[in-house]
């Protein structure tokens, strides 16, 4: 089963999730963007159902979500 019960939380200048539920890993996936470099992707290791994964966001957060496998 896919992981669920997903929970995100920005804090700081981090973006942390954590899957409570099912099986498999997840990752977050983040877009942030500075004004002289435009927008860029960042994204956190894979992480098995569990553990709680973090991605660092240097610049500002455009948008973000869970990738499952």
């Amino acid at each position: 089963a896919t992981p669920g019960n997903c929970t995100t939380n920005v804090v700081g200048s981090s973006v942390d999730a954590l899957c409570t539920t099912g099986t498999g890993e997840y990752m977050i996936n983040v877009v942030m963007y500075r004004s002289d470099q435009g927008e860029q992707a960042v994204e956190s290791p894979w992480t098995p159902v569990g553990q709680e994964a973090s991605v660092n966001v240097p610049w500002t957060i455009v948008n973000y979500w869970l990738l499952f496998q």
